[in-house]
């Protein structure tokens, strides 16, 4: 119990609010030096039955978001030209493996009479229809629910529609319930683009949404969208990614580019409208050059980290203005690392390490990558080389 509070008081320090849950620190992770990707294997999935798709394409322009409450990494994506498995994905870390928190819809249901056009959704099964999600996966602290904020689109291997028609609702997916529900529409002028980035805010308890041109913010206890603000922030691009940064409540948007640029969200939650979008111009270090790719805060080193290249770890310190460079070494010694697969990256505070895919279309692997064993200030945690189900 002891234990149990501490940690709680770690996640509400951290931004993630308190929680009461099984935690697992998994004595694999718990010997991982600093500066070290552990190889967990490679992927395992499945397609839906009649897909002739890889399903490993589930992280193109796609990827996966933490689960707080239930210490468990969410995932979904797929569609257009890949994979059209429209099952959420769970990492355990209990087991340190990927399963399937249900059967996808077949694609012999993929058809016209059996689509739900306004939830974008398969009528027989309640799924939404796969789709790129790029940074618009959110897990809610005050409803506990994973959000798909991303419209779907495109054609593919699979489906039997030749595009997507018709609109497409916010999806709230319950991880205990296994069940979807759809909110308020999502696609544009009338919402966010869906080459947008999102994350929740755990001060307001509202999802922050980020594309060009404006900044939004959803409800997700009443469903409610709310454009916010119209920025005049320059070369935001496209499909980056969006973090929250506990230590001075700002968000951080990371844009893909030579360089890669950040622009510094600061957010006014009793006037929205007074919120700024601002490129910061000051940065030192090594500063990257990145692709489509995936960023994650990690409150033990109060840095925001990702992009992963070539087996090259990029850090950005928002407090310093400063972006540091590692190249990873590997468990095993001489692994191949390689390029991050899109935005599937996110970080786990029990075990005080990222968890990221990696590794080219056919043979992608999961990884765990310890920035450094460091206990932030103020902040007691349950020590990382215990092997404990804390209840």
């Amino acid at each position: 119990m002891r234990i149990l509070i501490l940690y709680s008081l770690f996640l509400f320090l951290s931004g993630f609010g308190s929680a009461t849950f099984a935690q697992t620190l998994h004595p694999l992770l718990s010997d991982i030096p600093d500066n070290t990707a552990k190889d967990l294997g490679p992927y395992a999935c499945s397609s839906p039955q009649g897909d002739n798709g890889v399903c490993s394409g589930i992280t193109d322009f796609s990827g996966f978001t933490y689960d707080p409450y239930r210490q468990q990494m969410l995932m979904f994506g797929g569609g257009h030209a890949t994979t059209y498995r429209d099952d959420v994905d769970v990492f355990h870390f209990d087991t340190l493996t990927w399963q399937p928190a249900y059967t996808p819809t077949p694609c012999s249901q993929m058809n016209p009479s059996n689509f739900d056009a306004d939830k974008r959704a398969w009528i027989s099964t309640g799924h939404p229809g796969a789709r790129h999600t790029y940074d618009l996966l959110v897990a809610t602290t005050n409803t506990k629910e994973f959000l798909l904020l991303s419209n779907g689109f495109g054609n593919g291997h699979c489906e039997q529609l030749g595009t997507y028609p018709g609109g497409g609702r916010v999806g709230h997916y319950n991880p205990d319930t296994k069940k979807w529900t759809f909110g308020p529409n999502s696609n544009p002028p009338d919402s966010w683009s869906k080459l947008g980035s999102a994350e929740f805010d755990p001060q307001s308890g509202l999802v922050v949404i980020v594309d060009q041109h404006t900044l939004w913010t959803y409800d997700p206890v009443n469903r409610a969208k709310t454009k916010r603000l119209e920025h005049n922030a320059q070369n935001l691009g496209y499909a980056n990614n969006l973090v929250y940064f506990p230590p001075n409540g700002n968000m951080y948007y990371i844009a893909r580019g030579n360089p890669t640029l950040v622009f510094e969200i600061n957010l006014d939650r009793t006037n929205w409208s007074k919120s700024t979008v601002t490129r910061m111009n000051d940065i030192t270090g090594m500063i990257p050059s990145t692709q489509e790719s995936g960023f994650a805060y990690d409150p033990y080193n109060k840095i925001i980290g990702g992009g992963i290249q070539d087996g090259k770890f990029y850090a950005f310190d928002p407090i310093g203005k400063s972006w540091k460079v590692k190249t990873m070494n590997t468990k095993p010694t001489g692994s191949s690392i390689g390029t991050l697969r899109y935005h599937a990256i996110d970080f786990d505070p029990v075990n005080n390490v990222f968890i990221f895919m990696s590794g080219p279309y056919l043979n992608v692997h999961t990884w765990a990558y310890r920035y450094a064993n460091t206990v932030p200030t103020g902040a007691p945690v349950a020590p990382v080389n215990l092997n404990l189900n804390i209840q």
